[in-house]
């Protein structure tokens, strides 16, 4: 598939930032007599932007703020804000996925669109471009589109190419070269001061070049010309780097009406969840998050679309499983007028491995199934991270030995031990309740080295009838506390209530050592 580019340009962005950012500080507008942004340099204020009354009125970009005031006496200043304008064509970027997943910004004042194989949902690029400069003016941005098989020839065409009867320029392949040639040649983005040096030798056309000697031409104005004037015809790769990860797996429908009631985004979801598995089971992978993005089709341009996000514990490509996951989100989008744009996103897959069910010897293969999609369906309802299960780790220590991880969690935990331990050692009795924290208790032992005959937990006291241990246990040899070294005892009362002790053994010689309880076994 032939790829095509669409590069939107807004003219009059730096100005149009800063009104948007007054009216937002101040909660007024700023006066319709000229508006310049301006910016310090060595040569002192420099204006940096005009609005459409300044430029009508001979006020340029470049100009020192002193000239300007003397073309304009009227005219309004502002300090240009970087971050504002970094932040608002960022936003307008994300705004712009509606149209395809693959959108970057083109600083200081473009964007730059990947459309292919995305603008026959549109009805066409001429129609998209149209869409796009639409919804570009109803938020209040002044823009100019373009298309182009490349982002150079696209962004040289949104700003001098031609638009007969108000259209956007849409070029075609086998037409770029001769479009390209009567185009200035700034429309290459070449420095100004190479545009200035080929005008005297009397190139002013990119047509121009074409007799020139390549090797000439680069000795004598430098390589960038040949480089940009490579990619502008294709004869060069002219890569774009998205603003966000492309995700492998996306599916898309738009629609002729916009939807609105919940049946009709039902089905729609239904027939994007159908050809969204079909693409995951063909690349052996299944879903573990999935986005579903909504384009209200009153919604501006920098607004971002509503979104609603399922999470798996395992890869899942069911489609009607992952419907019941969504059908719990699904009352959270508000229509509105109604939606244009379904997208829904795998943001995170993983390879999928097929379970056998149905042979004798894997009869537990439904249950797993079962038990996993009732995690999926309360970890969505709940949220993530707010169901969860007891996995054990690698260390000696109890009170590290386990960890909460997500229920049906399959990946690595966050802090993964080197052979981790799938059951407990054998021979090694650990109680059914341990507690966070262990609580100190007063104790009655014989001799300091033996097991208690009586301890006082909680204002109790338990009078020991049978003990073992002790087993002494010790943080690993990395950690801070590697040194405090703990005898664990089981005992078991005169009542039959069986206890985990311990003594501190790390406690210096001549003082006595504390004992405290762990755990409870019944």
């Amino acid at each position: 598939m032939q790829r095509r580019v669409v590069s939107v340009w807004l003219p009059r962005f730096r100005t149009e930032v800063l009104t948007q950012e007054h009216a937002v500080a101040t909660g007024r507008a700023v006066g319709g007599l000229g508006l310049a942004a301006i910016v310090e340099d060595q040569a002192g204020l420099l204006v940096a932007a005009v609005d459409p009354i300044a430029d009508s009125a001979g006020v340029r970009p470049g100009m020192t703020l002193a000239d300007a005031r003397a073309v304009l006496p009227s005219l309004t200043v502002l300090p240009a804000v970087p971050g504002a304008e970094h932040r608002r064509l960022n936003r307008l970027a994300a705004g712009c996925l509606r149209y395809t997943p693959w959108q970057s910004t083109d600083p200081p004042d473009a964007i730059v669109l990947d459309i292919t194989g995305c603008a026959h949902l549109f009805g066409g690029e001429s129609a998209l471009c149209t869409d796009l400069e639409r919804r570009f003016s109803w938020a209040g941005w002044e823009a100019r589109t373009a298309a182009a098989p490349n982002a150079s020839a696209a962004w040289g065409l949104a700003r001098f190419g031609g638009r007969p009867g108000g259209m956007a320029p849409v070029v075609a392949a086998q037409d770029l070269v001769a479009v390209l040639s009567a185009m200035p040649i700034a429309a290459l983005r070449v420095p100004s001061d190479s545009v200035a040096a080929l005008a005297r030798v009397g190139c002013r056309r990119i047509g121009d070049l074409t007799p020139i000697d390549r090797a000439a031409l680069g000795r004598r104005f430098g390589v960038a010309v040949i480089d940009r004037l490579d990619r502008a015809l294709g004869r060069r790769d002219d890569p774009i780097s998205p603003q966000q990860p492309v995700p492998l797996h996306t599916e898309r429908l738009r629609f002729a009406d916009p939807v609105s009631i919940r049946g009709q985004i039902d089905r729609a979801l239904a027939r994007l969840l159908a050809r969204l598995c079909r693409g995951l089971e063909a690349a052996g992978m299944g879903a573990r998050r999935l986005v579903l993005y909504a384009h209200g089709i009153d919604a501006r341009c920098d607004e971002p679309p509503q979104e609603i996000a399922i999470g798996t514990g395992r890869p899942v490509r069911d489609a009607m499983a992952l419907q019941r996951l969504f059908a719990q989100k699904l009352e959270q989008l508000r229509p509105g007028d109604g939606f244009e744009v379904l997208v829904l996103v795998a943001v995170a897959v993983e390879p999928f491995t097929p379970e056998q069910a149905t042979l004798e010897g894997f009869a537990e293969a439904p249950v797993r199934a079962d038990v996993g999609d009732l995690i999926d369906r309360l970890a969505n309802r709940l949220g993530e991270g707010r169901v969860t299960q007891a996995k054990l780790r690698e260390s000696w220590q109890p009170e590290r030995a386990v960890e909460r991880v997500s229920a049906g969690q399959e990946s690595v935990p966050p802090w993964p031990p080197i052979g981790a331990l799938e059951t407990w050692p054998d021979g090694r009795e650990r109680p059914v309740r341990l507690f966070i924290r262990p609580e100190p208790i007063d104790v009655v032992a014989p001799v300091p080295d033996d097991p208690p005959i009586l301890f006082r937990w909680r204002s109790r006291v338990h009078r020991i009838n049978k003990a073992e241990g002790p087993e002494r246990l010790a943080p690993e040899w990395w950690r801070a506390d590697a040194g405090r070294t703990r005898d664990y005892y089981r005992v078991e009362d005169r009542d039959g209530g069986r206890f985990w002790l311990y003594r501190d053994t790390s406690i210096d010689p001549g003082k006595q050592s504390p004992w405290f309880l762990h755990g409870v076994f019944a």
